[in-house]
């Protein structure tokens, strides 16, 4: 294993790598699917617009994304507004694809055969429009995405203590989002703890006060709300995700081995990056099977490809436990996913010894 244990300190295992890019936690509605819209128009940026429904059930708050996938890979995403509006920029031919998973992004108009549109929410799964046929200078509605709760999922992006919340809680809580979205923070800060106040388990005030600490960089504060809010509502996935990543960024590697397993419980197919957080944390402990597990776990959920990191790890796991070959196909798929980068240039170091390692494991008798 020796020279497969030289290059592994290049590879970037440390967790707070592994943060999903975007905007700051309270932030993330204040460029909405109006704004995007109007920003493609000045621009003569042609769109496809619709909506996105829950059904019956209230609209969550920034947790809608609307991806765009050509042959199972996603090429953009954009973030639902509060009414799950979402307006999807079209780039003219020739223009760049967003590869990124934000508040905004671009396709090529002239590319849409094999493409689809469909929703992302934790618990619920989606249904899909199919863009094969459609005309890109027609009418840019889309329709109606809709999304169905999966019923095989024991947490919940929604939390139940959200009932019982008195009216003048739930007034606070709007207010405060109103406030967060104008970058007014202190005015948020006082309305959300008037909504605890009044309502001690309000574990949606709760996580909303916890992302908004983490905004003003107060992420001692930001945890302990966020454990308040667990406490208030043990199936909310949203503020233990949040834990989990806030663990990670201060490395406590066991402490995220915990809060994944815990998210991954609670909603196995909504987190991919609860497997990913698991793998990494897994790793570096040492943890060989429950590394394999995560990250197996997670290639198999990320038919889109959005967390290529999962082929690394699983590649590096299986060279741990000396499965050469099964290591080989899995660092050659990360190759094919990410060219450039230090984590490339490290594979591309590691691969050729795996593969020698394999091609003698083949010839023993």
């Amino acid at each position: 294993m020796r020279s497969l244990l030289v290059v592994l300190p290049a590879l970037s295992f440390a967790l707070g790598a592994f943060q999903v890019a975007g905007p700051a936690p309270a932030e993330s509605r204040t460029i909405d699917a109006r704004t995007t819209r109007n920003r493609a128009e000045l621009r003569g940026t042609p769109t496809l617009t619709g909506k996105v429904s829950v059904g019956e059930e209230s609209q969550p708050d920034d947790s809608i994304v609307v991806e765009f996938a050509c042959r199972g890979s996603v090429r953009s995403a954009v973030a639902a507004d509060a009414k799950g509006r979402f307006s999807l920029p079209l780039s003219p031919p020739g223009g760049q694809a967003s590869t990124s998973r934000g508040i905004s992004g671009t396709i090529t108009a002239e590319h849409l055969d094999g493409c689809q549109l469909r929703a992302v929410l934790s618990g619920y799964r989606s249904d899909v429009i199919d863009l094969s046929k459609r005309e890109t200078g027609g009418n840019p509605d889309v329709g109606t995405i809709v999304l169905h709760r999966d019923t095989n999922v024991e947490g919940a992006l929604l939390s139940a203590t959200t009932a019982g919340a008195p009216k003048d809680a739930r007034k606070a809580l709007e207010k405060a989002r109103d406030s967060i979205r104008d970058k007014k923070y202190d005015a948020a800060l006082a309305e959300l703890k008037k909504a605890v106040r009044l309502y001690p388990k309000y574990a949606a005030a709760l996580f909303e006060l916890g992302r908004l600490y983490e905004t003003l960089g107060n992420n001692t504060e930001a945890r302990k709300t966020y454990e308040e809010a667990i406490a208030a509502d043990p199936k909310f996935v949203r503020p233990l995700e949040r834990l989990m990543m806030l663990a990670g960024l201060e490395g406590k590697s066991e402490e995220v081995a915990t809060l994944s397993s815990r998210l991954i419980a609670l909603d196995p197919n909504g987190f991919p990056i609860a497997y990913l957080s698991s793998a990494i944390a897994n790793l570096n402990l040492g943890n060989w099977d429950a590394s394999e597990k995560s990250a197996a776990g997670l290639v198999k959920l990320d038919t889109g490809h959005r967390f290529p990191k999962g082929e690394q790890i699983l590649g590096v796991v299986l060279a741990q436990k000396q499965k050469w070959a099964e290591s080989a196909v899995h660092l050659r798929l990360f190759l094919e996913l990410v060219s450039d980068g230090a984590d490339a240039d490290a594979a591309r170091r590691l691969l050729p010894d795996i593969e020698q390692r394999a091609q003698a494991a083949r010839k023993q008798p």
